[in-house]
């Protein structure tokens, strides 16, 4: 059976530390610790990181490169987050969640997983 990948946007890394997602968020990790997913980040998922507090900054350091997969910027990524925010499928305001979509679809994650729209 095909491993299915999980493009992870930054609400899933930081909400292993808090309290209204940590189980869920890090039972996908586990998921991924224990290769039943293969997990997916993109440049703009690590330039949020970089301002989150030590222990979410760090969390990723816990897994490989075949676990986590740094995805590249191409052009295709950055022409369809412009095609989102064109066509009004994302409001310019969020031009960093057109981004983490993109990335996701041009790189062929299977699902996308963000808390961002929960609570």
């Amino acid at each position: 059976m095909k491993k299915l990948n999980a493009y992870l946007d930054t609400s899933v890394i930081g909400g292993c530390f808090d309290e209204g997602f940590e189980e869920a968020s890090r039972a996908l990790m586990n998921l991924i610790r224990i290769g039943v997913y293969d997990g997916m980040i993109s440049a703009v998922t690590e330039e949020e990181l970089s301002n989150a507090p030590d222990p979410v900054r760090t969390l990723l350091d816990e897994f490989d490169d075949e676990q986590i997969i740094r995805l590249v910027e191409t052009p295709a990524v950055l022409a369809l987050s412009d095609a989102y925010m064109t066509a009004k499928v994302v409001p310019v305001k969020f031009k960093d969640d057109a981004s983490h979509i993109a990335y996701a679809t041009v790189h062929g994650a299977d699902v996308v997983v963000s808390w961002n729209f929960c609570g």
